[in-house]
């Protein structure tokens, strides 16, 4: 978890990481635009940390979880050719 994001020396914001992206709901939907950081022209990165491990568990019993990437992916403003999931 979060390997890309230490080997890029991406400093990870706690409020802004892709475990918000996943474990968002409700009226705070947080979505992939709001935490995408350029690494460098054409390379983009939505930040992970050490809270990503708690997702499974909290999304556990959550009607959907399976799409959740896949919706946060689609609502993205920037087109992409391609989405490396780490």
């Amino acid at each position: 978890q979060s390997h890309a994001t230490m080997g890029l020396h991406i400093k990870s914001n706690p409020n802004k990481s892709i475990y918000q992206v996943m474990a968002s709901g409700g009226t705070e939907t947080v979505g992939l635009d709001d935490v995408i950081v350029s690494v460098k022209k054409g390379f983009d990165i939505a930040p992970s940390d050490m809270q990503i491990c708690a997702v499974e568990q909290e999304l556990a019993g959550v009607e959907g979880r399976e799409k959740k990437l896949l919706e946060a992916i689609e609502r993205l403003q920037k087109s992409y050719d391609f989405v490396i999931i780490d």
